[in-house]
């Protein structure tokens, strides 16, 4: 092999390699934080978190939908734009007040589950 072809395809492997390490460290800039289900991504897994999600959606087909789960989620938290303590704080206001459900052996706030939900879709 040549030098010039040996340089050619490093250059390329490292273009390569740092194009995919951009794109899923950016990838969460991207996302609307009404559906980074924070709390969540500390004890459980993307995977664990897209399964509950279409756990969710299946449970509560009426809420299968993108805008639909946004829309509910805003009106949990009210008109204002949110961030993400505030949602941590509701999740809890959610436990207190009973206002759970039990998706793939995981007890959950509504708040929770959606955010799951809507995580599912997007990602």
């Amino acid at each position: 092999m040549k030098r010039r072809t040996f340089l050619i395809a490093l250059a390329a492997g490292v273009v390569a390699a740092c194009s995919w390490w951009f794109a899923s460290y950016f990838r969460n800039f991207f996302v609307d934080p009404i559906a980074r289900p924070e709390l969540l991504l500390k004890i459980m897994s993307r995977d664990d978190i897209r399964a509950v999600g279409r756990q969710y959606r299946k449970q509560f087909p009426l809420e299968n939908d993108k805008e639909i789960l946004k829309e509910k989620l805003q009106e949990e938290m009210g008109s204002s734009p949110v961030s993400i303590p505030d949602y941590e704080a509701h999740i809890k206001e959610d436990f207190n007040a009973g206002n759970i459900v039990i998706i793939e052996g995981w007890i959950l706030s509504v708040t929770g589950a959606r955010q799951c939900a809507l995580f599912s879709i997007i990602e």
